[in-house]
């Protein structure tokens, strides 16, 4: 579920790991990121709040 909660730069992405909260500005931030990252084209995956910093989640997807 979005959260207007200040975001915290980490998250956690998968393809299955069920339901959390995020805050919109970490959603911005991923968007941000996947835009510019060739490995997530045509895949799918889950993210909700984590300990990873979005770079390396995405990096990792």
């Amino acid at each position: 579920m979005l959260t207007d909660d200040p975001g915290t730069g980490t998250v956690s992405a998968g393809p299955d790991l069920g339901r959390d909260e995020i805050p919109r500005e970490d959603v911005a931030a991923v968007l941000h990121s996947v835009l510019r990252a060739d490995n997530t084209i045509g895949k799918t995956f889950v993210l909700v709040t984590g300990d990873t910093p979005i770079g390396e989640a995405i990096a990792a997807i």
